[in-house]
């Protein structure tokens, strides 16, 4: 006689629990069970030098990673990187710098997306400057990152190329250049002078070499204009530049070029007029796209930050500041005084004078007295005054000015007295002309120097190239 036998529904219970840990287990093979994906992850950067950018294999996040690393590679201490998370208010960015192996490690990270940004040292050029970062990366939590650099090869190099520092209107200012190459690929490759906007650039003066690590000639190559690359001259903008065909570039590191030195020569030009309290300045720099398809660029300084500081490449424009007075105690100042000017005292009294645009150089003092020769390059200069101020008597000799090389002493200031003439308006003798170097303007007293700074900018071409 068959009996059903009722079990307690605990005992079901228990039944069915044993029955889903046997089922699970025979579906993992019998192995043990599978551990569970951690809290937490980290992200590990290896910061390495390279050589180039070129077949570089896009990692895992594996450690592994590290065994397709270029050969060569130098491990690069103390560069920084900052880790954020976007969109998560939350998280407080981070920012750290790599240890003697190169090495950064960012622990306790949530799941996310993580941004990295390589805060880039000078004299270096990044493969990625910023990039993204998942946890886990393809199941994996720590995740392992190898971010290149390329050593830039150094600054930008660029000064005058004579010992003259001050010039003047038409003068040509010789300018010397540097540019330092790196070893890995550049397309679109071009190099450039940027000018002041009252300098011009001197058509053909421009001179290239190409130099290797001890800046001697590369040996076993030759760069041709025309060929391996194009000189453009854009006047509007006052940019010269010099663009290199990407087999030629390439020319350039597999030949061990490290330097291209370029030579040339900018003219002043006429809107320098009235503006001489200024130095003009003078820019270079080059532009590329680089293996990785960024664009890597350089300069001497960044014009839109000033042109001022000690670091941008500048020369220095002269005058002569003439002050007319009375002789004698009361000092008045004269209106109506004009001059020429000569190169030399011989020209001086033979009536032979600088000229300007086919005319002789002349200014005429005004109301205060003042007048102003613009835009003269250092040396010896002689002024001849061609007609006395009304009731005054007529200078006989030659005044001679010198503007100096050094720029505080680029403006020559002087004073220049005349006597009355005799009662009656007669002529008396010439004897006792005064003309005082009153001082250079920027090493003067402070009087002088008021009164060189306040006109120097306002005299412009109406006192300059006259026929008053």
């Amino acid at each position: 006689m068959n009996r059903s036998i009722t079990r307690p529904k605990s005992h079901k219970r228990l039944l069915t629990l044993v029955f889903t840990v046997l089922l699970a287990a025979t579906i993992g093979g019998g192995g043990a069970a599978a551990s569970p994906a951690p809290a937490k992850g980290s992200i590990t950067i290896h910061k390495f030098l390279v050589n180039s950018y070129e077949n570089l294999r896009e990692g895992t996040g594996s450690p592994s990673d590290a065994s397709s690393l270029p050969a060569g590679a130098e491990k690069l201490e103390g560069i920084s990187f900052r880790l954020d998370k976007p969109g998560d208010s939350a998280f407080a960015a981070v920012t750290k710098a790599t240890d003697k192996n190169g090495e950064i490690v960012f622990p306790g990270l949530e799941e996310g997306v993580y941004r990295v940004t390589e805060l880039l040292p000078e004299g270096y050029s990044a493969q990625k400057e910023q990039f993204l970062v998942p946890v886990p990366l393809e199941g994996r939590y720590d995740v392992h990152v190898y971010p290149k650099n390329m050593g830039k090869g150094g600054a930008i190099a660029k000064q005058l190329d004579a010992e003259q520092r001050v010039y003047g209107l038409e003068e040509e200012i010789p300018w010397a250049v540097e540019y330092p190459l790196d070893s890995g690929t550049k397309k679109n490759f071009y190099i450039y002078d940027q000018m002041d906007p009252r300098l011009d650039y001197v058509a053909g003066s421009a001179a290239l070499a190409f130099l290797d690590a001890g800046r001697r000639p590369a040996s076993g190559v030759s760069f041709a204009e025309g060929t391996d690359y194009t000189e453009r001259y854009d006047a509007g903008m006052h940019v010269v530049t010099w663009a290199f065909t990407d087999a030629a570039a390439q020319k350039l590191t597999d030949h061990g070029v490290k330097y291209i030195a370029v030579k040339l020569r900018t003219r002043v030009n006429e809107t320098a007029l009235g503006t001489a309290a200024r130095p003009v300045w003078n820019n270079a720099g080059l532009q590329f796209t680089n293996a990785a398809g960024d664009p890597s660029r350089q300069q001497v300084f960044d014009p839109g930050q000033g042109t001022e500081g000690a670091n941008v490449p500048k020369a220095w424009l002269g005058g002569i500041a003439v002050v007319k007075v009375s002789s004698g105690s009361g000092r008045e100042r004269l209106a109506g005084a004009v001059f020429k000017l000569a190169a030399d005292e011989a020209s001086a009294k033979a009536g032979r004078y600088l000229q300007r645009d086919g005319k002789d150089m002349e200014v005429t003092t005004d109301a205060r007295g003042e007048a102003l020769f613009d835009l003269l390059g250092a040396g010896t200069y002689y002024l001849v005054e061609t007609k006395a101020p009304a009731g005054y008597r007529q200078l006989k000799a030659p005044v001679r000015a010198v503007i100096g090389n050094d720029p505080e002493k680029r403006l020559a200031s002087l004073e220049i007295s005349n006597q009355p003439q005799d009662k009656g308006g007669k002529p008396g003798p010439v004897t006792g002309d005064d003309v005082k170097l009153l001082a250079y303007v920027l090493g003067g007293a402070g009087a002088v120097a008021g009164l060189a700074w306040l006109f120097w900018p306002k005299k412009k071409k109406q006192n300059v190239d006259s026929d008053q």
